[in-house]
């Protein structure tokens, strides 16, 4: 199902956004008030999406961070641009473009087999 645009006032259960600073993701209630915040022990990103216990932030890397914000996993992005993340239970999703100056934005499916971080 697509949908193009959501009234608040009407649906606010389906209402929902992320917002960061850079080093910090907000928890915000429907009403806007700040109900908490996770600081990230790394990079920041423009997508976010839930994964089980753990969250994939997008940047120039994907990032997989755990509830108290650390980074427990990593990929390379399928292309650049990142705008959108979304997982669905075995897959994570991104919307990206295959060039910086280029707008030809694809959808990727990504099949995480190994996100560890090498040290």
């Amino acid at each position: 199902m697509v949908i193009p645009a959501i009234d608040k006032k009407k649906k606010p259960e389906l209402a929902s956004q992320i917002s960061r600073d850079g080093s910090k993701i907000y928890k915000l209630d429907k009403n806007g008030s700040k109900l908490g915040e996770i600081n990230l022990s790394g990079p920041g990103g423009q997508s976010l999406a839930w994964a089980d216990q753990y969250f994939w932030v997008g940047g120039e890397k994907l990032y997989k961070y755990d509830m108290n914000g650390n980074i427990v996993g990593q990929i390379y992005a399928a292309a650049v641009g990142n705008w959108a993340l979304t997982w669905d239970g075995k897959y994570l999703w991104t919307i990206q473009r295959t060039c910086e100056g280029w707008n030809d934005p694809k959808i990727y499916k990504i099949e995480i087999k190994n996100d560890g971080i090498l040290k």
